[in-house]
Order: structure tokens, then C-alpha cells, then sequence
């Protein structure tokens, strides 16, 4: 007596190779819809925020955080711009100095951290005047002066990753290893939780960031009005930046988190 071969056929195989190659298909299809989305959705946020602000200034001729009379409309919030850190989303707010920056940037080369309270009372005002959802603290999120906290002092973004915005005032008249020199005025910065500044943590592949970059601006991280961090900062974003023009967007590094952005507001 013979033993059948219980073996595939060649039929058989071939079916399971191509319903493989179905799934890994959909698969990849399927991953590439969520990054499409994830773009879609920094990208319409970025222009909501953006659109939100200018909305402010045409209600109240104020920059929000630096309105002046803020306290006048929404109330005063203990001891008001030294007010301590807390959790609590409210209100209650402080009035700006009304010199049309949100922040100070008095120091070249330098993140500056006075009257980094601003930062976090724009974000309270926006939402005050029924111009943006969340509530906010409109307080640092830590001891540490300027510490943005996601969900808390600034909104957080729908990306996958836990990720958020940071609006404030920002002069850099020299390049250092972080970014190149310009006076970018007031800027978004889009990325992660730092637990003691902006939101400046990598949340973005550089193909991500290339795409947002390229569907708002011109594609380049050293030029425009979308910005990445240089490649001393963020060593895997961004490649050939020993000339601001010949900076680019890393295609050899597709996945990972290696980049946050910035984007310049243009005032």
C-alpha cells in the first residue's frame, strides 16, 4: 500500500501566496491611509489655530496672552501672572503687557522664558472667546517657567502620538545647532511633551514632516514657514544642512519619530 502525499498542491500554494499578498497589500494600504489622515488633521489644525487667532485680534485688537483688559472681560486668576502651577482648567485669566508679542524675546539665540506665561494665557483666552473647544489652565505645567503641558496649558493634537502645540514670541538673529537664524516673530511648535519647554519632542517621520511641509510651504526644512530642527538637534530629520538652502528632509530615515516642526505665523 502506497501513503498520499499530503503535501500542497501547486495550486494550492499559489491561492495562499497571492491571499498573502492581498493582506500584506491591505495592509500597507491601510497604514498609508493613516498617515494621510494623521497629515490631514496636523494640517487642519495648524489652520484652525492660525485662523483662531486672527479671529481674536479682529474681536478684541489684542494678540490673546497679551491683551491688556483681559482681566476686565474674564476675571482675575490668583496672584495672576506669577500663579502658581495647577492642574485646573478655568476662566480666570491674566491680562498680557499689550507690547503685540506673546512672550518676550529680548535674547538672541535664546528661548525666552519672560513672560513665557502668556504663552499659556493665549491658548485660556482663545478658548474664552468661544474661539477654540478645550479649557486650559492657562498656567505653566510645571515649576519650571515656559513648560507647556499637552492637554493642559496647550491643546493636544489628534496625531497617533501624544502630541500638541505651543504658540508664543521668538527672535533668533543667528544660527545656532538647534535652528537657523531668522526673526521668526510667533511660531507654533508641534511635537511632544519636553516636561520642561515647548513642545519640541519628535512626533513626526521625516516623510511626514516633508509631506505637511510641502502641502503648506515649499518642502525644505532651512527655508519658508514651516522650519525642522537641524540635524545637530534632531539627528535623524534632516541631512546636508551645512548651508541653510541645502538642507532637506531625511529620505533615508522614512520611519521612526525624528522630527517636530515649526511653524511661522507671519507677525
Amino acid at each position: 500500500m502506497f501513503l498520499r502525499n499530503k503535501g500542497f498542491t501547486l495550486t494550492e500554494l499559489s491561492v495562499v501566496l497571492v491571499i498573502i499578498g492581498l493582506l500584506i497589500g491591505a495592509s500597507l494600504t491601510g497604514i498609508s491611509l493613516i498617515r494621510s489622515a494623521e497629515i490631514r488633521e496636523v494640517i487642519g489644525e495648524y489652520d484652525r489655530y492660525a485662523k483662531a487667532i486672527k479671529e481674536f485680534q479682529d474681536k478684541y485688537q489684542a494678540l490673546p496672552g497679551d491683551m491688556s483688559n483681559a482681566e476686565t472681560i474674564w476675571g482675575s486668576d490668583a496672584t495672576c501672572d506669577t500663579t502658581a502651577t495647577n492642574t485646573v482648567a478655568k476662566i480666570a485669566t491674566c491680562s498680557g503687557d499689550g507690547n503685540g508679542r506673546i512672550g518676550t524675546s529680548s535674547t538672541a539665540g535664546v528661548l525666552d522664558t519672560n513672560d513665557a506665561y502668556e504663552w499659556f494665557r493665549a491658548w485660556q483666552q482663545l478658548s474664552n472667546a468661544g474661539l477654540i473647544d478645550t479649557k486650559f489652565t492657562g498656567v505653566k505645567a510645571s515649576a519650571t517657567d515656559g513648560d507647556a503641558g499637552i492637554g493642559l496649558n496647550v491643546p493636544q493634537s489628534k496625531l497617533s502620538v501624544k502630541s500638541g502645540w505651543t504658540l508664543y514670541y521668538f527672535l533668533l538673529t543667528a544660527t545656532d545647532t538647534n535652528l537657523w537664524g531668522d526673526n521668526y516673530g510667533h511660531v507654533f511648535a508641534f511635537g511632544g511633551d519636553s516636561g520642561t519647554s515647548v513642545t519640541n519632542v519628535p512626533v513626526l517621520s521625516p516623510e511626514n514632516a516633508y509631506n505637511i511641509d510641502k502641502k503648506i510651504d515649499d518642502g525644505t526644512p532651512g527655508r519658508g514657514n514651516i522650519r525642522a530642527r537641524r540635524t545637530a538637534s534632531e539627528v535623524n530629520c534632516t541631512t546636508s544642512d551645512t548651508t541653510q538652502d541645502a538642507a532637506a528632509y531625511n529620505a533615508t530615515s522614512t520611519t521612526g519619530l525624528q522630527c517636530s516642526l515649526i511653524f511661522i505665523l507671519g507677525f
